[in-house]
């Protein structure tokens, strides 16, 4: 049986919790997350970053926005992330909208990047590298939303108190709807983690739940008035690239043995989910991108042979993503 206290701990998220650090090592962080947040919020707040105007729009008429939502409907308000539009409701009240739009650039980018480099101090120059992977700096440059909606999982993570980090985790969805599924994925992985299930039976429960999931969305998001339904349900035109690096990746993963598999089931569910929706829907990418870091993370945990294998994909990942990006606007951030 799962216990009360247990599932507010949300045990899926214990591998991702911070443990101290020596004092000088914390300072170090602390600097990086300045600097690297700083840059960011120096970039223009105008037309010229993609989708920037959108956020603009945001801090203007976020008061609008949330009554034509609620006007449709309690379910409609709520799967509509209702919490950002209150945050920048609070922000626009006593900030003009660029500086909310670089204060959320600035609350989101120094707490995700703070947790990045303060994870592990023995890979702190791997996690270094992994502040400017497209998918991480992307979040604070182009996808605010769901970069802010990282921020507030990862200040769960850095919470001591477990009701307070599992408000913080259920709190996430109403800033940016992927988190729906993540909080899930969280739940039912912190469950699964308490049975005594063999891990092949918690594998398939964890494929049969992402292949459900992901083939509902379009029906479930319509039906609830999800916005995100209409505008990025379904794939066009895909590439198979993403399948086989993370399909090479999950195996990685999955022959580090059944207690890598226990202890990491959260990020392998979010793998899983992926794959096996990547020919079905486009926006379980977007989904995918809000539990990138995790997934990277975990494979700290393997041993040094599969962990240099591990690091060297990324690595190559991190190469081809800026190789593309070669000749556009701030590397794909901007508007041609």
């Amino acid at each position: 049986m799962l216990s009360r206290f247990s599932f507010f701990q949300l045990p899926a998220l214990q591998p991702f919790t911070l443990q101290p650090c020596d004092y000088r090592y914390y300072w170090v962080c602390f600097i990086i997350a300045c600097s690297y947040s700083l840059f960011l919020i120096s970039l223009p707040v105008d037309s010229t970053i993609l989708d920037r105007i959108n956020y603009i729009n945001y801090a203007e008429n976020s008061d609008i926005i949330f009554a034509r939502f609620y006007s449709g409907g309690v379910l409609s308000l709520l799967f509509n992330e209702p919490v950002w539009l209150l945050v920048n409701m609070g922000l626009s009240t006593f900030l003009t909208p660029e500086l909310v739009v670089r204060c959320i650039i600035l609350i989101s980018s120094f707490s995700v990047s703070f947790y990045i480099v303060r994870f592990n101090q023995k890979a702190f120059f791997l996690l270094l590298i992994l502040l400017i992977f497209p998918q991480v700096a992307g979040k604070f440059i182009v996808h605010l939303r769901q970069g802010f909606a990282i921020a507030v999982f990862i200040i769960a993570l850095m919470t001591q108190r477990d009701y307070l980090r599992f408000l913080l985790v259920i709190s996430t969805p109403f800033i940016h709807s992927s988190f729906f599924i993540l909080v899930l994925f969280v739940v039912v992985s912190s469950i699964l983690q308490n049975t005594r299930l063999a891990e092949d039976v918690k594998s398939f429960a964890m494929v049969f739940l992402s292949l459900i999931t992901g083939s509902s969305l379009l029906i479930i998001g319509s039906f609830l008035g999800a916005r995100q339904a209409a505008g990025e349900a379904i794939t066009t035109a895909i590439s198979g690239f993403g399948f086989v690096f993370w399909l090479s990746i999950l195996l990685l993963y999955y022959a580090a043995g059944k207690v890598f598999i226990q202890r990491y089931i959260f990020a392998l569910a979010c793998i899983i989910f992926y794959l096996a929706t990547y020919f079905v829907s486009a926006y379980t990418a977007r989904v995918f991108e809000s539990a990138f870091i995790f997934t990277v993370l975990m494979a700290l945990g393997l041993s040094p042979m599969r962990r240099l294998c591990a690091y060297g994909m990324f690595l190559c990942l991190l190469v081809l993503g800026y190789y593309i990006r070669i000749g556009k606007p701030f590397l794909g951030f901007g508007v041609a």
